[in-house]
């Protein structure tokens, strides 16, 4: 399993995340309460980009771990855009919608697709300038 997380920016403003090889839904979530950790430590909106060269395995207990991952979502976390394997996540998304719409509604609305790096970025671009039009 290879996860690693850097800063994509020197304004620290967008988390990276890539995700290689064999890594679990576990994993994942590990790695994201992580990451949430470093974002509640910051004083400005941070943006989460991951990527995934690899579809993750699924534990046993499937959708109900992916529900328990939520956790805590720090008041300055921004995007969480996933790169690659969007089909998935997507299926992932639908299936959490039905059976745990606590779960979907708390993490999910700000759960964004791209399929590059470069368009994660555009996306960010545009939410931080709908978020200043609304601030006016």
């Amino acid at each position: 399993m290879s996860i690693t997380t850097t800063w994509f920016n020197p304004e620290q403003t967008v988390l990276l995340t890539t995700f290689e090889h064999d890594y679990t839904l576990i994993d994942y979530g590990q790695a994201l309460k992580q990451q949430r950790a470093t974002i509640a430590q910051m004083n400005h909106v941070v943006h989460l980009v991951s990527i995934f060269h690899t579809m993750p395995t699924l534990p046993r207990a499937g959708i109900s771990t992916v529900s328990k991952m939520v956790g805590t979502i720090p008041t300055n976390e921004g995007l969480h855009i996933l790169v690659g394997q969007s089909m998935f996540f997507k299926m992932l998304r639908s299936v959490m919608q039905r059976m745990y719409p606590d779960a979907h509604r708390c993490f999910l609305p700000d759960v964004q697709f791209a399929t590059s790096v470069g368009d994660a970025l555009t996306l960010i671009k545009q939410y931080e300038h709908e978020q200043t039009a609304i601030n006016r």
